[in-house]
């Protein structure tokens, strides 16, 4: 884990700065949503956390821009009890609009109002509040009124602080560079020695755990040599180093290693992985397995809730089927969480999947076809 970063984001907190906003940046697969989550430990242990929120593309709540001040809101309020206090007039007058998806009414009334209280009652407890995947939040337009409260919280006291994380995509650049305290994490040619560092690591321990099972395999396998190789063709991306750990993680892990190492790909380029996965695991599909692929993965992407299995089979009638799910689903493996509910491991995947420029490519995911065909589905129950 980037011990570099987690310092630099604690002295943040922990001392006055010019800005009550950081903005902790990346490509995709970079590392931000576990460092994220780490700074959330750490802020519960020390009682310094005001509230968390996660947000994640395409989920009926997590990608609501909405549902964020109001969860925040709720958490403060659980968190200091003056707070508490002031918040619940301001809930009985009606003014907040909680009921309403107005995030500006949200921030004005169910934020600012309580934390700038008449001064000579209790001051509100420090603290700090935790935006994790800017950038999945809602629509466009949603995301630029959410975006302008952001503005708003950056004119508040300095007691009362936000993380945000997020891809560098242009309305979040033109809005946070001149209003937060940034925290870029490097990756491809520009990845520093620590992250690289930090990642040869995480491959030295995971091997670790992989070779225990297996008497064939030498303690220290595959060598230093090969961890080098592998931390450069990761080149920062933590994704792209986990995604190959699970993909050895089920049997013939030299196999699986050699699949990897086989052939060029570009470094830190999550895509290019994706892809070879693909191909090496849907070696020449018929029209039948292409289009399987597309109805299931489809269904999964546009889910506002995980699915689990069992609805997925029932919604796509896939009945006496169940043998090509299983079939798909088992060489996602690497990708894709299949316990309770089917979870994609990260939006990269999507992005890839959905990506336009694949359009002529077998598995491309055409999101307004697999709508119609879902439609479809739900009329025919």
């Amino acid at each position: 884990m980037r011990k570099d970063i987690l310092e630099a984001i604690f002295d943040w907190i922990d001392h006055s700065s010019n800005h009550n906003i950081l903005w902790l940046s990346g490509s995709p697969g970079a590392g931000k949503s576990a460092i994220a989550s780490r700074v959330v430990s750490e802020l519960t242990e020390r009682r310094r956390l005001g509230s968390s929120f996660f947000f994640k593309s395409g989920d009926a709540y997590r990608g609501n821009p909405a549902s964020f001040w109001r969860t925040v809101a709720f958490s403060i309020a659980k968190f200091d009890s003056t707070f508490r206090k002031t918040i619940v007039p301001v809930l009985k007058d009606g003014r907040a609009g909680a009921s309403q998806d107005d995030v500006e009414l949200h921030l004005k009334y169910l934020i600012e109002t309580p934390l700038l209280k008449d001064p000579k009652s209790t001051p509100i407890k420090s603290f700090v509040v935790v935006l994790d995947a800017l950038d999945e939040a809602g629509t466009s337009v949603d995301r630029q009124v959410l975006l302008n409260t952001l503005v708003k919280w950056s004119r508040l006291s300095p007691a009362f602080k936000l993380l945000v994380t997020s891809r560098e995509e242009y309305d979040i650049v033109e809005l946070l560079q001149n209003i937060t305290h940034r925290i870029v994490l490097p990756t491809g040619g520009g990845v520093d020695e620590k992250a690289a560092s930090d990642i040869n690591l995480l491959f030295e321990n995971e091997f670790a755990h992989l070779t225990r099972p297996y008497s064939s395999l030498p303690p220290k396998w595959p060598g230093e040599v090969v961890l080098s190789q592998l931390t450069t063709r990761a080149a920062g991306l933590f994704i792209w180093a986990e995604t190959v750990i699970k993909l050895m993680s089920r049997g013939d892990s030299k196999g699986q290693l050699d699949f990897v190492l086989a052939g060029g790909d570009n470094g830190g380029d999550i895509h290019d992985l994706y892809k070879k996965i693909l191909d090496h695991h849907f070696t020449s599909p018929d029209d039948g397995t292409v289009q399987s692929f597309q109805n299931i993965l489809g269904f999964i992407v546009l889910s506002k809730v995980p699915p689990s299995c069992e609805l997925l089979i029932h919604l796509l009638q896939l009945q006496g089927k169940e043998t090509s799910v299983d079939f798909i689903l088992t060489n996602l493996y690497s990708v894709i969480s299949t316990g309770e509910v089917l979870q994609i491991c990260h939006q990269s995947f999507v992005d890839f999947l959905t990506d336009p420029k694949r359009k002529s490519e077998p598995f491309f995911i055409d999101c307004n076809k697999q709508s119609l065909h879902l439609l479809q589905c739900c009329f025919q129950q």
